[in-house]
């Protein structure tokens, strides 16, 4: 027989063997899944419900960059640097040239999510071989059913969510030591947000490290990682952002990081319990890991060490910032990531336990720890997740009418204008023309998100939600706003019945209409105001005139109003 023809013919046969089933039927269902999350998020934005803080922050950025635009971000107050290190953003830039908007980071998110539930079935292959393609395929697709996973999806794009997949990857290419494919993946991941660098660090103490031959390559990858991150958290961002980070602030009164805040805890040992394990982060956890096979992930502790950090530092949070530990959030995308690798490593260990405590080793022991995983994601989903069968889907988590079926939401077409005011929403955002200046309020901003100047109503007048003191003198000239697009009844309330703030939007609206501003479109509670008159000054109680931003001063005689006083308008200095 001729050299390599024994190789040919075992090719020959390979593919002559009929398909497995488990990654056949795993494939349908990442693809099922992606389709329901396109089509519910894609539901979520043409109907106006998702926001400025954070879909048009990003969308923002990415078109500031691929146009070549000043990378400050208007909606924000801040560079886009200073805000995160996110150079990924320059790789969407094709995207953005051809109109690529917030579907289109729909769907990278969603890919980065498929990227990852197929690295998690790809490493069970790995660490247990061919034989065990089910487990890999219940722990995939647990993944993607697990309540976060959907609420990822429903929160719209964050880049972290987008590099799930290629940090995956990165950690499956280091436990099979693919060093190429782990400098690539990591790489790519690191690009998303300085917090994958802290998950990077942490796959050389977990994974590398513990490998007696592999220690020295282990110390340095962490050091590489760890270093990298203080690069670009504390250099960078520092310097874009012309200070501190905006989210060091998080951490008080316990201290100004993550680091600080672990040096708090060693001294006052008393608070860690009653910090970090309090009902509300108790709840936290619980979700996180209950879908997850309970505490199956902590048995496969090689992999949930690499959320260690970010999960220390989403606990660890001061009282005035609960996002972190809110399961719904882009916060706990690195630590779902980890659960599941924990899921994986733990499954892999099984064997080992199983081995030492009974003997001979039963068949089909990988059914109990699949059994477990598919009890507690389904009970975790109907729980928690926001998703199609779930007690969440129709209590208004979604924008979707009671008489819409889930069959016409995911492949049928839908009317859009059958929601509230969407007709009216968008028949406003038709009036207003491309690249000139809009304040938006929060549910209206992300459809003008593409221009230089967009503003989350009241900036540029009022600096709220804007990035950091030291960017207030940033703080645009209001001449530069063209066109106001509000709902007054949300945006200020029930006259009697409003917040202070909402009193003092109310007053400054009324003055800009009054003076500067005339009313093109008013619909179902919709109002577009366009500029007809350049700034000037105007009375103002000493509320609105306190809060107003650094492109106002007082006139020089304000002596005439008791109640108030004279504001009056300049171009900031930039």
């Amino acid at each position: 027989m001729r050299p390599g023809c024994n190789d040919a013919l075992v090719q020959l046969r390979i593919r002559s063997l009929p398909r497995h089933p488990a990654p056949v039927l795993l494939g349908c269902g990442l693809a099922i899944w992606a389709i329901v999350a396109f089509r519910l998020g894609q539901l979520r934005h043409d109907r106006f419900s998702t926001f400025g803080f954070d879909l048009a922050i990003h969308d923002q950025a990415v078109w500031l960059l691929a146009h070549a635009r000043d990378p400050f971000i208007t909606i924000r107050g801040m560079d886009t640097f200073g805000h995160h290190f996110t150079p990924i953003y320059w790789l969407f830039a094709p995207i953005s040239w051809v109109g690529g908007g917030p579907h289109a980071l729909l769907m990278l998110q969603i890919a980065g999510q498929l990227l990852a539930a197929t690295a998690l079935y790809l490493l069970t292959i790995d660490l247990l071989g061919l034989a065990y393609r089910w487990m890999g395929a219940v722990i995939a697709a647990a993944f993607l059913l697990h309540p976060t996973s959907g609420w990822l999806v429903w929160e719209f794009f964050h880049p972290e969510v987008l590099a799930l997949g290629p940090l995956l990857m990165a950690y499956r290419a280091a436990r099979t030591q693919r060093w190429l494919a782990f400098a690539v993946w990591g790489g790519i991941a690191a690009c998303t947000k300085e917090d994958m660098m802290l998950a990077l660090a942490m796959i050389g103490l977990s994974v590398v490290l513990p490998a007696s031959k592999d220690r020295l390559k282990g110390i340095g990858i962490f050091a590489l990682w760890a270093g990298a991150y203080l690069v670009a958290a504390r250099g960078i961002g520092s310097w874009r952002a012309g200070g501190p980070p905006p989210y060091e602030t998080y951490y008080m009164p316990y201290g100004d990081s993550q680091f600080s805040v672990l040096g708090h805890f060693i001294a006052h040992p008393t608070d860690i319990w009653r910090v970090l394990f309090d009902g509300e982060r108790r709840q936290y956890l619980k979700v996180l890991l209950a879908p997850a096979g309970l505490l199956l992930p902590l048995l496969g502790w090689r992999g949930f060490a690499i959320g260690l950090p970010v999960l220390f530092g989403n606990l660890a949070v001061g009282p005035q910032y609960p996002y972190t530990h809110d399961f719904r959030f882009h916060y706990s995308a690195i630590v779902l990531g980890a659960i599941f690798l924990g899921v994986v490593e733990g499954v892999a260990i099984a064997p080992r336990v199983i081995r030492k405590f009974v003997s001979p080793e039963p068949p089909m022991w990988w059914a109990i720890p699949a059994g477990l995983l598919v009890a507690t994601t389904a009970v975790g989903y109907v729980m928690w997740s926001p998703n199609p069968g779930s007690h969440s889907f129709r209590n208004g988590t979604w924008p979707i009418t009671a008489d819409e079926s889930i069959a016409a939401l995911v492949v049928g077409a839908i009317d859009l204008d059958r929601y509230g005011n969407t007709a009216a929403k968008r028949a406003a955002a038709a009036t207003v023309p491309d690249e000139v200046g809009v304040s938006a309020m929060y549910n209206l901003i992300p459809h003008f998100a593409h221009r230089e100047g967009a503003y989350e109503w009241p900036n540029p007048w009022v600096p709220v939600n804007w990035g950091l003191k030291a960017n207030h003198g940033r703080q645009a000239d209001p001449a530069s706003v063209q066109y106001i697009v509000l709902e007054p009844d949300v945006a200020f309330g029930v006259e009697g019945s409003r917040t202070g703030p909402e009193v003092r939007y109310a007053e400054l609206f009324a003055h800009l209409v009054e003076h500067e501003f005339e009313v093109v479109f008013d619909r179902d509670g919709v109002v577009v105001a366009r500029r007809r008159a350049p700034p000037q000054c105007f009375d103002a109680s000493s509320e609105l005139f306190s809060a107003l931003g650094p492109a106002f001063v007082a006139s020089p005689d304000p002596g005439s109003i008791p109640i108030g006083a004279r504001a009056c308008p300049f171009a900031p200095v930039k």
